[in-house]
C-alpha cells in the first residue's frame, strides 16, 4: 500500500492522509469491506478542512472498475 499525499485535509490542524491498498485475488470468491467515510469525508478539526472520502474500487479481469460502497458483504 501507499499514503495518497495530501489527502488529510488543509490547514493548519491537518488530518491524517488516507492511503492506496490493494488485493489481488487468485482465485473466485466474495469480499466484504466494513468502513467509514465514503459518504461523509473527514471532519476537520481546530480550523483544519476535510479530508478526502474514503473509497473501494473493483477491478474485474477484464478491466472493468466497479466503485462500491461502506458496507459491502459478499460482493
Amino acid at each position: 500500500y501507499e499514503t495518497v499525499p495530501d489527502s488529510g485535509g488543509a490547514g493548519l490542524h491537518r488530518g491524517g492522509n488516507g492511503i492506496n491498498m490493494t488485493y489481488r485475488f487468485l482465485a473466485d470468491g466474495t469480499i466484504s469491506a466494513h468502513d467509514d467515510r465514503w459518504f461523509v469525508p473527514p471532519w476537520g478539526v481546530n480550523g483544519g478542512e476535510p479530508g478526502a472520502r474514503a473509497r473501494k474500487i473493483v477491478e474485474k479481469p477484464d478491466g472493468r472498475r466497479i466503485i462500491i460502497g461502506n458496507k459491502v458483504d459478499a460482493y
